[in-house]
């Protein structure tokens, strides 16, 4: 990462990142938001969730790895989109999950 994306990652909470950035459509900011309640999405998650083609989904998901933003695991029907480095910078910081489901985890576990 450079310098000033550094800076920009470290001293903003990801949430306000989603809210500022002008390039995110609000489908994709949507998605954002649900990867850092959920952890991940799936292409036809995102589809049903906006009412667009899996195409478009797998589009838009797209440009967020690109934009590092998230990142995919597994390929085909099993992809799965995580979070990336401008969620979560280096990919530690990632919130887990709690072990009796209620969603509410940690962002450092482990």
């Amino acid at each position: 990462m450079t310098a000033k994306r550094e800076q920009y990652v470290a001293f903003m909470d990801p949430e306000e990142r989603i809210a500022r950035n002008p390039i995110l459509v609000p489908r994709q900011k949507d998605a954002l938001r649900h990867v850092m309640k959920t952890g991940e999405i799936r292409s036809r998650e995102y589809a049903a969730m906006h009412g667009v083609s899996e195409s478009t989904a797998r589009r838009d998901l797209q440009e967020l790895i690109l934009g590092g933003w998230l990142r995919r695991e597994g390929a085909g029907s099993a992809s799965s989109y995580l979070p990336g480095d401008l969620l979560y910078p280096g990919g530690g910081e990632q919130r887990v999950p709690s072990a009796d489901g209620s969603g509410e985890g940690c962002w450092s576990c482990g």
